[in-house]
């Protein structure tokens, strides 16, 4: 889940002092390491879970 806080290695503390232009950059940044550990599908939220699991049992 590319939108937690520990997925793009920040405390809600430092999330909440940085630029948002920043943390707009993150779930891309996470998305990237999560892909290259050899993360099949990258989701953002928990919320996302249901629909990935509905497509991967197509």
């Amino acid at each position: 889940m590319k939108r937690e806080p520990n997925a793009v290695g920040k405390t809600l503390a430092e999330l909440s002092e940085m630029l948002k232009s920043k943390i707009a950059q993150l779930p891309a940044h996470a998305t990237n390491i999560l892909k290259d550990s050899g993360a099949d599908h990258v989701i953002d939220t928990i919320r996302d879970l249901p629909d990935l699991v509905s497509q991967l049992e197509r």
